[in-house]
């Protein structure tokens, strides 16, 4: 029973603060894109 209860608690938790997820994921990706290089140098699609 311990292991059920850990679960729901860890499911409230994230239902709780899932719509801070998407804000934590655009803080590393924005200064990751600036630093983002294209392979060879290239922007040719070919």
């Amino acid at each position: 029973m311990k292991l059920e209860k850990k679960l729901v608690s860890s499911g409230y938790w994230l239902f709780r603060w899932r719509s801070y997820f998407p804000i934590v994921i655009i803080l590393f990706f924005i200064p990751a894109m600036g630093e983002y290089e294209y392979v060879g140098g290239s922007r040719e699609m070919t």
